[in-house]
């Protein structure tokens, strides 16, 4: 046997230890409040995992995932995450609890801001900051009580509270709601016959470690990653009781799949896939592109709620694709300047990449300029001098940004502030920056910026207000934005039936939802349809806005 002198041994020794030190955590110590709410602004480091970033930061593993919906595929080293600033708090029992003689008080709802409830009560932010001295320094954030002044009225509906989610000793979540309903007839039964059943089989990531076709998900134990796909399954849920108001019986199958094509493939072989009139799902797309085959196979209706790209509609005529393209989106800008002000100047900028010069191209076949053409910018190449050459002193200035790098995006549009200073800038993007973290809203304010997107809520709507209720009610937590995409596309078949009586018309049925619209469009001979129902939004008064 060799033998290791000792000074190696010491020398491997201290060589561990600093590989150990390289990867402490460290809490971050930028804060950033953000709608309203404070956030640590952590970047993730070599070696560290979501579970030991819950532990640094003593937050639950799933209020991370709830704020950084991109790390459900997992966390990649120098990305950033928006960890909250404190743990949240449970509310108590009673939502309004009479603090003095002449106030109440208001639970912090999610996404609420000081601006949105002063709103709601008819009231100033500046009263609410005299009754509440500590959000002037601390924000607010969801599950935070407010004192409001009883002369301020609301015709909102009071919360329904949170309840604490047991978690055992491994700090897993279990999720606990209602069993999947395997067979749900309607209350009126009169007419009932095989032509008036839905079967849909929907398929979600849940990562349950378990593929049980039909079975209930109650008291099963999941992980933060599957918290998109139980939001949307709850919203879903809710949604089929519109099928139910039609007198159809629907029979529902979930299955578990995740991003793995070979599970993917023994859950489609299932028999229970036999009968389904329409499949939905899966989130990823290479399992989505296996599961449009096999529906364009045996001629069943397939729907893709999450994956915008176009694939998943080739070579079948009955595939729907609720999340456009990004040509859609840039073919939407284009329109959208044609529309208004196409004199201005026009300037398109990208950082590297096909998809990023793509997208500037499906800009500029649909934009109609008068006078002028899209002036183009490769700002990695040419750098910000070059852009700043292209912008009018004398006329407004209109930037199409296709840069999907969060970083690069995020220094670009700082720099475009400072600029806006002397030039006048509206900044127009795709989905992504709604997204994108460290771009703070005044900042995107001042730029008049405008993204497209598939989804938008407008929480003033009565029908906005009943859906939370009735979400709240159910299941005793907040609807996110994916229980409400959940609930419209459930909700988009239903209308479907109600006025066709069957599921083979989706594409000529158009449907308003509260978050989705459906509005379908063609992507080409024998292939299927895309969703163009789109939304124009940006900030005022730092509120995210629809424009009209």
């Amino acid at each position: 046997m060799k033998l290791v002198h000792p000074h190696k041994i010491i020398t491997l020794i201290a060589l561990c230890l600093t590989q150990l030190s390289c990867v402490a955590q460290n809490k971050s110590t930028t804060v950033q409040t953000i709608d309203g709410k404070k956030y640590y602004m952590h970047s993730v480091e070599k070696g560290q995992t979501l579970y030991g970033i819950s532990k640094l930061y003593e937050v639950d593993k799933n209020d991370i995932v709830l704020q950084n919906p991109a790390i459900i595929e997992g966390i990649k080293v120098g990305a950033t995450l928006k960890i909250p600033y404190a743990k949240p708090s449970v509310t108590t029992n009673e939502t309004k609890v009479t603090i003095n003689p002449n106030a109440t008080t208001h639970v912090v709802e999610k996404q609420q801001t000081l601006y949105s409830i002063a709103k709601l009560y008819n009231t100033t932010v500046n009263e609410l900051q005299a009754l509440n001295p500590t959000v002037k320094d601390n924000g607010i954030k969801e599950g935070d009580k407010l004192l409001i002044s009883k002369q301020a009225s609301t015709t909102t509906t009071t919360a329904i509270n949170k309840q604490p989610i047991d978690k055992p000793a491994d700090g897993t979540s279990i999720v606990t709601f209602d069993a999947i309903p395997v067979k749900t007839t309607p209350k009126t039964d009169e007419g009932i016959t095989d032509d008036k059943q839905v079967n849909i089989a929907l398929l979600l990531p849940l990562f349950s470690n378990a593929h049980s076709d039909s079975a209930s998900l109650k008291n099963k134990i999941f992980s933060g990653k599957s918290m998109i796909a139980l939001e949307f399954y709850n919203g879903f849920l809710m949604g089929i009781d519109s099928l139910k108001k039609q007198c159809v019986s629907i029979n529902l199958n979930v299955f578990d799949v995740e991003n793995d094509s070979l599970k993917t493939l023994e859950v489609l072989s299932k028999k229970e896939l036999t009968s389904a009139n329409v499949v939905i799902g899966p989130f990823y797309t290479s399992t989505a592109l296996l599961t449009s085959e096999y529906c364009a196979e045996r001629n069943k209706t397939y729907i893709s709620p999450v994956s915008p790209n176009n694939k998943v509609l080739a070579g079948n005529s009955k595939a729907y694709k609720t999340m456009a393209s990004t040509q859609s989106q840039f073919e939407f800008l284009g329109n959208y300047v044609t529309k208004n002000n196409a004199s201005d100047r026009i300037v398109a900028v990208y950082f590297e990449g096909v998809k990023q010069k793509m997208a500037i191209s499906y800009f500029s076949k649909y934009a109609q300029l008068n006078r002028d053409s899209v002036h183009t910018v490769n700002y990695k190449k040419q750098g910000l001098k070059y852009l700043e050459s292209q912008l009018s002193k004398t006329k407004p200035n209109k930037i199409i940004l296709a840069i999907t790098e969060q970083s690069v995006a995020n220094d670009i549009v700082n720099k475009l502030k400072t600029l806006s200073k002397t030039y006048d800038i509206q900044l127009l993007c795709g989905d992504i920056y709604l997204g994108f973290e460290n771009i703070d809203y005044e900042t995107l304010q001042q730029l008049k910026f405008r993204a497209v997107t598939n989804s938008y809520t407008d929480y003033t709507l009565p029908k906005t207000q009943q859906f939370v209720t009735d979400y709240r009610t159910k299941y005793k937590s907040e609807p996110s934005k994916y229980s409400m995409s959940g609930y419209d596309l459930a909700c988009w078949i239903a209308s479907s039936y109600g006025a066709y009586k069957n599921i083979n018309n989706l594409a000529a049925t158009k449907y308003q939802g509260i978050a989705d619209k459906y509005l379908m469009k063609t992507v080409g001979a024998n292939n299927g349809f895309e969703n163009y129902g789109l939304y124009l939004v940006g900030y005022d008064a730092l509120q995210l806005i629809e424009e009209k």
